[in-house]
């Protein structure tokens, strides 16, 4: 049986104060991160940790999931505005 802990973890998209989820396993870690954009600019003004995002990765990085909305826009996409 596959036990893990799961973790919110702040992202930014293109909606305010959403989050991803982060599973600990003894195999290693997955990380769903809601979306693949990362907001520069978020309205709520709380910024994106790159630092705590790149540590995810260490010891054992198994997988990362997530979903997307907009697969068919080229280029960037501009944040929301309230």
């Amino acid at each position: 049986m596959l036990r893990c802990r799961c973790e919110p973890i702040r992202v930014t998209h293109s909606i305010p104060d959403c989050c991803g989820f982060v599973l600990r396993c003894d195999q290693g870690t997955i990380v769903h991160t809601g979306d693949w954009k990362i907001d520069e600019n978020p309205i709520d003004g709380e910024i994106f940790d790159r630092e705590m995002f790149e540590k995810l990765g260490a010891p054992f990085f198994c997988s990362c999931c997530c979903s997307n909305c907009c697969i068919g826009a080229s280029g960037g996409l501009k944040g929301r505005k309230v």
